[in-house]
């Protein structure tokens, strides 16, 4: 593989070269709208790019890596857009008709404001990048343009946020995770020291598959994080409370945020979280939902969770 040149600061004017083409694939872990907005619909007619989004689009995720906004924009002003979801992506790739270009730049103004960043051009036919490329499509999730808008009503709807620095945490690997994710959550359940053991150990038994209820546990999570970055100011009250004698204030707003969001939450096979709680917090049952009590121990537990992290 030959490489014609590196760059070591690239700047904007690279940036505008990679993008003057009427083909164009871009693998990038992150963009920005101003980056994006360099594009010229006029001169890119076939775009593909991979990139860190959401897998599942069931519920609303803790965070989201990117701001889906300037991509429903290429959606409308490219003529043939093509987006894959990769949440796992580090690698920087960049393909035109001439060229293709690999480094440490992201697809944003900042990987290309020449900074010390590193991009390697190579002159085409670039196949071993070509196939590169094409072994991460195999590996991503095609995103239409209706999952992206949902994206997009969740963060509106306060359901869910942009990551950025300031909430992330960077791995042993130097990949970038959202604080929050029933991955960790998972994990937090398990400390020795934190409270409320037996409270995490009935939703730690749960969340594996006793009684069939880890479908409700990964709800109440996402559900219950959402209900907190809505009402905040239930945290202190809730957290020094029992699940079982949780503030009626609570309570009460937590049937309101169900009402009005509960069938944002969706099974991978169907059916909305209210449909599995009752009414007394909001749900669709007259008796006693199989989720409740789930979700109000998630209530309990969430305020240490979020102090933990």
């Amino acid at each position: 593989m030959k490489i014609d040149r590196l760059y070591t600061h690239p700047d904007a004017d690279l940036l505008k070269t990679i993008v003057d083409s009427p083909n164009l694939r871009v693998a990038s872990p992150y963009y920005s709208e101003v980056a994006l907005r360099v594009i010229d619909e006029n001169t890119v007619r076939d775009m593909v790019f991979i990139t860190r989004l959401p897998y599942e689009f069931n519920r609303p995720p803790a965070f989201i890596e990117n701001d889906p906004a300037p991509i429903i924009s290429l959606y409308k002003r490219i003529q043939r857009f093509t987006l894959y979801a990769l949440p796992t992506l580090h690698a920087k790739i960049y393909i035109n008709y001439r060229c293709a270009w690999i480094g440490s730049s992201n697809f944003s103004t900042n990987g290309f404001s020449s900074q010390e960043e590193i991009i390697a051009e190579i002159p085409q036919p670039a196949n071993e990048i070509v196939n590169a490329f094409d072994s991460y499509i195999g590996v991503s999730r095609p995103i239409k343009l209706t999952e992206v808008q949902q994206l997009a009503h969740w963060i509106d709807a306060g359901l869910t946020k942009v990551l950025n620095a300031q909430t992330s945490q960077i791995s042993e690997r130097g990949s970038v995770h959202p604080p929050y994710s029933i991955e960790d959550f998972e994990v937090w359940l398990q400390e020795p020291t934190a409270p409320h053991s037996e409270i995490r150990r009935t939703i730690l038994n749960q969340l594996h598959g006793k009684n069939q209820m880890s479908g409700h546990v990964k709800h109440a999570f996402n559900g219950v994080l959402s209900f907190f970055r809505i009402y905040p100011s239930n945290l202190s009250s809730v957290k020094c409370s029992d699940y079982e004698n949780i503030p009626d204030r609570t309570i009460n707003q937590l049937r309101d945020f169900i009402i009005e969001y509960g069938d944002e939450y969706r099974g991978i096979n169907g059916g909305y979280w209210r449909n599995y709680l009752s009414s007394n917090i909001g749900g669709m049952q007259n008796g006693g939902g199989a989720g409740d009590a789930v979700v109000k121990r998630c209530l309990v537990l969430m305020p240490h969770y979020i102090d933990h992290k």
